[in-house]
């Protein structure tokens, strides 16, 4: 996401090579990211965090559950740039944006989706959710778009615990 000339990224389940070849793709470049906003600490979310910071020293921003999976080696992340905790269902500013993280329903140690704006714009992200909860709903509420990110592998839910939906 790009405003004002600063960019955001959020996640970074792409390699570093495939980051920069598809922020090329629409004019924008890693250089212009102030930060990196992880949603959880699962690899398809994380997988080119390792090599992004260290080749771009941009601070990484995450919940307190997923910095201790970071911080504990159990993602198979390491982040050589300042990262940094955010308070959750409270605003903070990052560059020009007005960041809000809330709770999602997911697999992980403690996942969020995020409401950001910037320049009177109101976008509201969310990924892997199984399900959709009050809170997630109340939190969508009066935007002017939503990015929503899954995927769905029949194969993988044939052998796993997840309930059926």
């Amino acid at each position: 996401m790009e405003s004002d000339g600063e960019a955001l990224l959020i996640d970074a389940g792409f390699s570093l090579r495939q980051m920069e070849r598809r922020l090329d793709e629409v004019g924008g470049a890693l250089q212009r990211v102030r930060g990196v906003l992880l949603t959880h600490e699962h690899a398809d979310h994380i997988k080119g965090l390792s090599r992004l910071t260290k080749c771009y020293p941009v601070p990484v921003y995450m919940s307190e559950g997923t910095a201790r999976v970071i911080r504990d080696g159990s993602a198979g992340c390491h982040i050589y740039s300042e990262f940094k905790c955010f308070p959750i269902s409270r605003k903070f500013l990052l560059g020009c944006w007005t960041l809000c993280a809330f709770h999602t329903p997911h697999d992980a140690e403690e996942p969020v989706g995020f409401l950001v704006e910037s320049e009177g714009i109101r976008i509201g992200i969310a990924t892997d959710m199984g399900t959709i909860n009050e809170q997630v709903v109340s939190s969508l509420l009066g935007l002017h778009a939503l990015i929503l990110e899954s995927n769905h592998d029949p194969q993988l839910l044939s052998v796993s615990a997840y309930p059926e939906y």
